[in-house]
């Protein structure tokens, strides 16, 4: 990491957000980030990290398929959730209350620029801290995030 860029993470706890303005808000926090890279000198920015809670959503990622959705497109406004095609990759994902969402807004550049090491870095860094709350976070297999079972959860 260069002397001069900060190594501090600001932590913007938000609550409920739709995903819309959440995504909106990435967007302009990432176009902040990037013009202060770019700046001569660049300027030092800190690294983002937003959490939030999404009211139901579901999103489908570049590499998904459509076909993964489970619930007609047609039956999610009687479900109250939303569907948003998203240009990030990934398949089928649902975000909901009671889900703690993080959006890191990272200068990776500053870590390391292997997005596989990054991604398992933050899986290892959400099973840890679940660990930490006695919640037991694990893989799957071929799969990117953290997962939880209905026990730790608290569901039945």
């Amino acid at each position: 990491m260069p002397p001069s860029s900060p190594s501090k993470i600001v932590v913007c706890h938000l609550g409920r957000v739709a995903y819309e303005p959440a995504r909106a808000m990435q967007e302009r926090v990432q176009e902040q980030l990037i013009a202060a890279k770019r700046a001569e000198p660049p300027e030092p920015m800190p690294h983002v990290l937003l959490l939030l809670e999404h009211p139901p959503v579901y999103t489908l990622g570049k590499s998904g398929d459509a076909e993964n959705l489970l619930v007609p497109e047609e039956q999610l406004e009687a479900l109250d959730a939303t569907f948003h095609r998203i240009g990030r990759g990934g398949d089928v994902t649902f975000h909901g209350p009671g889900q703690l969402v993080g959006y890191p807004l990272f200068d990776l550049d500053r870590f390391f620029t292997d997005l596989g090491r990054y991604l398992r870095t933050l899986e290892e860094v959400v099973i840890r801290t679940c660990d930490a709350y006695g919640v037991s976070g694990t893989r799957v297999d071929g799969r990117t995030g953290v997962w939880v079972g209905p026990d730790d959860r608290g569901l039945e």
